[in-house]
């Protein structure tokens, strides 16, 4: 059985599922490492997450990220970190199967301090939803790491 980290952007899942990984002595794999990978095999060219979801557009992004989401769904025995928005309504059905999910919360403001794309009242509605997916779909629920990433 996995254990799959899901939280908010800069909430300590890569950071916690590393030192999960390490201890349990299982393999770790970070979806947005994993997607990056996925595009260069594609692509023939090196992008972070952000540049891709930039250069593409989400409709194509969220495609990927299901894709490495259907494979990483495969692994087993392993510790996961899924992006920040990596679960969704499109998604939660594999999200939810992938093994037992670990919730990393964190206060709202510093949510908001570290996200840079969204204007407030775009935020508020991402904020909301992703939340309540967060929350419905978590096994565990711990505090995320808030000092600075």
């Amino acid at each position: 059985m996995n254990i799959v980290m899901i939280g908010f952007k800069g909430s300590g899942k890569s950071l916690l599922g590393k030192q999960l990984a390490l201890t349990l002595h299982r393999t770790f794999f970070d979806s947005d490492k994993v997607l990056e990978h996925h595009y260069f095999v594609n692509e023939k060219k090196r992008l972070k997450c952000r540049a891709i979801f930039r250069t593409h557009g989400e409709p194509y992004f969220r495609a990927l990220e299901k894709e490495v989401l259907s494979l990483l769904d495969k692994k087993d025995d392993c510790i996961i970190a899924l992006g920040g928005g990596s679960l969704s309504h499109e998604t939660e059905e594999i999200v939810s199967q992938m093994g037992t999910l670990i919730y990393l919360t964190l206060p709202k403001k510093i949510v908001l301090d570290r996200q840079t794309t969204h204007n407030s009242e775009e935020f508020e509605k991402i904020y909301i939803k992703r939340k309540s997916l967060f929350e419905k779909h978590a096994h565990h629920t711990m505090e995320g790491f808030n000092h600075g990433i």
